[in-house]
């Protein structure tokens, strides 16, 4: 195959994400597809035969190529080639796998290295409950049996860079619980990590030790260690939290107990409520790649794109998005926009800690749009709805209110 038209081909074989997930995760289907075009194609096979060892090689289990991706790529191939044509072919392939190492190897094998973790977080995270008390604080448990709690919601939580913390006005300090304690000690007992718990009704701001900024939402839960150490920064997310990442040496991973972020150099949104159908990504800034799954199913962001994964199906879906309507509770307000009403209800829920009673069949055939204040009383937020939508709200006591549909 001469030159130019082998180029042709790698160029054809790159641009199409069936090849990659052909290589790295085959099913019967396109196995089969494949197969057949090995069969009628020969030049095909054996362009496909060199990118599968290069590929092999540089370890990346990607199945999925961003466009810039493929464009930094090619432009660094087309390059090579220009410079080299009269080498020998095998001299081009390991030029053609630097230059792929170059792009892949810094972004995917990294997050595959990176996202295996010691740290049970599943089982800190499960053990440590959110409390139901109205006038619960913001409150953080570190493994020396510290507990520290801020009355205030939207207080600012800092840590230095030796890992020091320092908290919004009205602070108290006291012993956790031994069981609590023991607990976050066990996973690291030199270095183990804090725990942020954000009750219902309270939201606050956290800044981490690499300068790194979380908006942290009512019902949360963060695990990360006070100081990163080793070869990566990684926290674990229960609830919802928007994050301004600070670029770091160190790779920035985001866990929940569905999905596992990338991050590079990022603005974006979490949502993963544990009692949530999905779990979501939406980005405002930079990228993101997404991973569920183990790794088995990869996705990279562009800016104002959801990532929404269900976690019984196992489905996933990207979509264009306006990404402030994921993002406007960190700045006090909720944004929807043709939204079932009963999601509506359960984000009010959170954020006034308050129970609202409804019949599920009725609120559920029932979209609302509009701009809810959170900083307005319960009861003016019920109004500004009803303005918009056929509801009438009743309250049954101090916490519990009660929704009804008009015909």
């Amino acid at each position: 195959m001469k030159d130019s038209q082998r180029q042709q081909t790698y160029k054809i074989l790159l641009e199409d994400d069936t090849f990659f997930r052909w290589l790295l995760c085959p099913d019967r289907e396109i196995d089969s597809y494949w197969q057949q075009i090995m069969q009628d194609n020969p030049e095909t096979k054996q362009a496909a035969d060199e990118l599968r060892q290069i590929i092999q090689h540089l370890g990346v289990r990607e199945t999925h190529l961003s466009e810039d991706d493929k464009r930094e790529l090619w432009t660094r191939i087309e390059t090579d080639y220009r410079r080299k044509r009269s080498r020998k072919r095998r001299h081009t392939f390991l030029r053609y796998a630097a230059a792929f190492g170059l792009l892949i190897a810094a972004g995917i094998t990294v997050w595959y290295y990176s996202s295996g973790s010691s740290t049970d977080y599943r089982s800190i995270a499960s053990d440590i409950n959110l409390p139901g008390d109205r006038q619960a604080h913001v409150t953080v448990i570190r493994p020396n049996a510290e507990k520290i709690e801020i009355e205030a919601s939207g207080a600012e939580l800092r840590y230095d860079a030796e890992g020091r913390l320092s908290a919004g006005p009205k602070t108290v300090e006291t012993a956790a619980s031994a069981d609590t304690a023991s607990l976050l000690s066990a996973v690291a007992p030199e270095d183990g990590p804090d725990c942020l718990i954000v009750p219902y009704g309270k939201t606050t701001r956290l800044v981490l030790s690499d300068g790194t900024l979380i908006w942290v939402n009512s019902g949360s839960k963060l695990i990360y260690s006070s100081v990163f150490s080793g070869n990566k920064r990684e926290i674990y997310v229960e609830g919802e939290v928007y994050l301004e990442v600070m670029p770091g040496k160190a790779p920035f991973i985001v866990k929940t107990d569905k999905l596992d972020i990338l991050v590079h150099g990022t603005s974006f949104n979490v949502s993963a409520y544990k009692d949530d159908e999905t779990q979501s990504v939406a980005l405002a800034t930079g990228s993101v790649t997404v991973a569920t799954g183990r790794g088995k199913k990869l996705e990279t962001l562009r800016k104002n794109q959801l990532f929404s994964f269900a976690g019984k199906t196992g489905v996933f879906e990207v979509s264009e998005v306006d990404v402030l309507d994921h993002i406007s509770w960190k700045y006090g307000f909720i944004s929807y926009k043709n939204e079932r009403l009963g999601e509506v209800i359960k984000k009010l829920e959170r954020y006034y800690n308050v129970r609202i009673l409804f019949e599920k069949e009725a609120v559920d055939e029932t979209t609302v749009s509009g701009k809810l204040d959170l900083k307005e009383n319960i009861s003016e937020t019920f109004r500004s709805i009803s303005r918009t939508a056929p509801v009438v709200f009743e309250a049954k006591d101090e916490r519990t209110y009660e929704i009804k549909i008009n015909p």
